[in-house]
């Protein structure tokens, strides 16, 4: 029993080395390849985002091959178990759109008015890029690579740790979530930190529900599912405003 405590941490660990392993691979690389890039050719449009997430891709499953004892269908490579499909689409509606207004209030209304920081954009999901773009490399390229990467690497080597529970959610779940938000603080500029703020909560929001699913389907196919709808749904808000 005295070890079960040291076991706990040892994995929680290993599973943070390595996708953080994985994610300064792939910012390093990304960067190195862009510049010499960048000095060698023209490119009109940005790719660096486009090539991290490539990279993050490769590099999660890379680990994920080499891992002993584990094969895909551990990370979730799996046909998913029998779920209400309808209910992901509606929850995650509820999820982005009532985030969008609890934490765009919070953030964005209450404490920017508070304290300032400038008017900020409430749905950043895209910018000033083409419908195209948007489709291929946020609903598509970015909802695959970072699920993979969050859900079937991070959350599947903290799968022994399912029969810890807080509020009815598993630990896998909470940390899954909870990590995937507070990676994207990597957005922060100066005068930007209540957007900053805004965006993890709604990452992390999503990110506990993309993980349930994770779990209850034993699939990465279902998260992948509730990722895609996610930046949709923050994508036609902006498109609408």
């Amino acid at each position: 029993m005295k070890k079960e405590p040291f076991k706990i941490l040892l994995n929680i660990l290993i599973a943070i080395i390595l996708i953080l392993a994985v994610r300064f691979l792939s910012k390093g690389i990304t960067g190195l390849l862009s510049n010499w890039i960048n000095s060698n050719y023209t490119i009109e449009f940005k790719f660096e985002s486009s090539l991290y997430k490539f990279l993050e891709l490769f590099f999660s499953l890379l680990i994920m091959l080499i891992i002993p004892g584990y094969t895909l269908r551990d990370f979730g490579f799996r046909k998913p178990k029998k779920i209400k499909y309808f209910r992901i689409i509606w929850l995650t509606f509820a999820v982005v759109i009532g985030g969008m207004m609890v934490f765009g209030s919070l953030y964005m209304g209450l404490l920017n008015s508070l304290f300032g920081g400038g008017m900020e954009p409430l749905a950043g999901m895209g910018g000033n890029q083409s419908f195209l773009t948007v489709l291929l490399t946020i609903w598509i390229l970015s909802s695959i690579a970072e699920e993979i990467y969050a859900r079937g690497l991070f959350q599947s080597l903290l799968d022994k740790l399912k029969k810890y529970r807080f509020l009815k959610l598993s630990l896998p779940v909470w940390f899954s979530g909870i990590a995937f938000g507070l990676l994207h603080i990597s957005i922060y500029e100066p005068g930007r930190i209540f957007f900053t703020l805004f965006v993890v909560s709604q990452a992390m929001a999503l990110g506990v529900l993309a993980a349930y699913y994770r779990e209850k389907s034993m699939s990465l196919y279902p998260a992948i599912m509730v990722h895609i709808l996610g930046n949709i749904y923050g994508s036609a808000v902006q498109f609408i405003t």
